[in-house]
């Protein structure tokens, strides 16, 4: 038999729509995680600048750093220094404690093994 003759005896075939439904499917679970663990996932509002440097002698420079935090957590700020040919010549982390929400600057010194050129904010990340 032909599939015409078949097509007039039991109809057209239908076609298979299950694929597309599946992929339609997936494809919202995705998204619906997605935005949940979005949503779920915020980390606490904070943002930090530098805002300048000083290099006060020749073992001693000092960063001024602008951080502001919207709920007054205490935060660590990895800092560091480096000399004319890139190499970093002192280095630390600074711990400012948790106070008012807002904008706080602050003025932090790195000790250095020989004169400094600059002074560079690594990051900054909320305390505990």
């Amino acid at each position: 038999m032909t599939n015409d003759v078949l097509e007039r005896r039991y109809g057209a075939t239908r076609t298979r729509r299950w694929p597309v439904i599946t992929a339609a499917s997936v494809l919202g679970v995705v998204a619906l995680a997605w935005v949940t663990w979005v949503a779920l996932d915020q980390d606490r509002p904070l943002s930090y600048q530098l805002s300048g440097y000083d290099v006060v002698s020749d073992t001693q420079t000092v960063l001024t750093i602008e951080l502001n935090r919207d709920d007054g957590h205490a935060v660590e700020c990895e800092i560091y220094a480096q000399a004319d040919d890139h190499s970093i010549v002192g280095e630390r982390t600074v711990s400012v404690p948790a106070g008012e929400s807002g904008t706080v600057r602050v003025d932090e010194p790195i000790k250095t093994e020989r004169r400094a050129v600059n002074g560079v904010l690594r990051t900054c990340r909320l305390a505990g």
